[in-house]
């Protein structure tokens, strides 16, 4: 036999109590059941990478935190409109992705929780190449040679500053 209970309005735990009888009207001790009603959805909050940001990279993090009263299943990400990939199980996460290619992208999230509800999030992200002068490192040793050079060439201009006549005045020698 098949009965139907109705639970108590809005979410949360509710006791089932039931006792049964037999063919000859004989009840079983009293049982019960916890049964947890759930239909709302999980928060999530993506708190990286901000809406329409700009980056110069081809990696960007995305990072946030989701939430539920009874528990996350699983945390998805896809990129574009590419297969969404479970990246955690917890609550929280960061993860780097690599964007592979240079324009516009969306990341969308999707927070399943225990009882199957559903939330999702998008954020979209543009890359931009960006023109970088690189520096070997070693350039400091450029920058010493120029401040030695400009060092040995004032000294010598002072030292034939020293020894010439000041203009003018005659030293004798003619």
């Amino acid at each position: 036999m098949e009965m139907v209970f109705t639970l108590g309005s809005g979410d949360g735990p509710s006791t089932i109590y039931a006792r049964f009888r037999d063919e000859f009207l004989l009840s079983s001790l009293e049982t019960d059941a916890l049964v947890v009603l759930d239909t709302t959805p999980p928060q999530i909050i993506v708190t990286e990478p901000e809406a329409n940001v700009i980056v110069r990279s081809m990696k960007v993090t995305c990072a946030g935190s989701a939430s539920d009263e009874n528990g996350i299943g699983s945390i998805e990400m896809r990129l574009d409109d590419r297969e969404w990939v479970t990246i955690f199980l917890a609550e929280s996460w960061s993860i780097a992705i690599d964007l592979k290619d240079w324009g516009d992208h969306v990341i969308h999230m999707r927070v399943t929780d225990a009882a199957g509800n559903v939330a999702t999030s998008q954020t979209s992200v543009r890359t931009e190449e960006r023109l970088e002068v690189r520096s070997s490192g070693s350039d400091w040793w450029l920058l010493i040679l120029m401040i030695a050079i400009l060092v040995v060439m004032v000294t010598i201009l002072v030292l034939r500053m020293r020894q010439a006549p000041p203009p003018g005045r005659d030293d004798g020698t003619t």
